[in-house]
């Protein structure tokens, strides 16, 4: 009897660590990129949860690759471009708009060793225009399937900003769980852009650096010269745009006396 009750005890206590490691959040995830002609594969965007925001780094980290920021309880994006010492700093509304929506097909698999679920993408309307930027429409002419996996425990509502990071200029949609598998079709040629890594189990990082902290910092602001002002993300006029932003800048850093540099509209945020 009493080896009984030991036996149950051990079960329960192996159940529980089970469902404990089941259940583990996600601190980051690596993601790579394989070219549809020579199957090349190169690193394509990594994505750290914290606590209450989630930080976003596509390649090539450069000059005009910024990680970014996205914190919740501000509705705060901050892209941080650390080689140059600059930032900018938007409100997420302004930026992210779902443009797309998932169909789910009924097709499940397992895919590096998770359980996903298969979408396809229907595109939707947005008032004033397709998508966030004007030229999103050429989008139209890709085909996508998505594959992903609710084994993996993450803050959902972080999705729609790692679906535009993904998908950069083509398509931005909200989603439960981590996309494992992103397949894209386009005038005949195929890619993929894969899970390489996730990784669990550690503390969630609670905070992270402010730029406007740092030793003068510059924010950037849009100017609205040449070609790169058909990218604009916003469909305010850019007058109220700017007027816009110099206002949250005053908020964020408590300063209205800063100066800033202009021209970010080339930017793919």
């Amino acid at each position: 009897m009493y080896n009984m009750k030991l036996n149950h005890a051990f079960s329960f206590v192996a159940c529980l660590l089970f469902t404990i490691t089941q259940a583990q959040q996600v601190n980051e995830l690596h993601y790579k990129n394989i070219s549809g002609k020579d199957n090349k594969t190169i690193d394509y965007a990594d994505i750290m949860y914290g606590e209450g925001f989630v930080r976003i780094q596509t390649m090539p980290v450069n000059s005009r690759n910024p990680a970014r920021y996205i914190e919740k309880k501000t509705n705060l994006l901050i892209m941080d471009f650390t080689v140059n010492r600059d930032y900018i700093v938007e409100t997420l509304d302004s930026v992210y708009r779902p443009d797309s929506k998932l169909i789910a097909t009924g097709d499940k698999k397992k895919i590096k060793g998770y359980n996903c679920e298969k979408f396809t993408m229907e595109r939707t309307l947005v008032i004033g225009g397709v998508g966030i930027y004007g030229m999103q429409t050429y989008s139209s002419n890709y085909s996508y399937e998505i594959w992903i996996t609710k084994d993996l425990t993450v803050d959902n509502s972080m999705g729609l900003y790692i679906s535009h990071a993904l998908l950069p200029l083509q398509v931005t949609f909200p989603y439960e769980g981590v996309i494992v598998q992103l397949d894209i079709e386009a005038r005949g040629q195929k890619g993929s852009i894969v899970l390489d890594k996730a990784v669990t189990g550690a503390e969630l990082t609670k905070d992270f650096t402010r730029p406007w902290l740092k030793e003068k910092p510059v924010p950037i602001l849009p100017d609205g010269g040449g070609s790169a002002v058909t990218l604009r993300y916003s469909r305010e006029s850019l007058k109220d745009q700017i007027k816009r932003m110099r206002e949250q800048y005053n908020k964020v850093t408590g300063d209205d006396k800063w100066k800033a540099k202009y021209g970010f509209e080339g930017i793919v945020f």
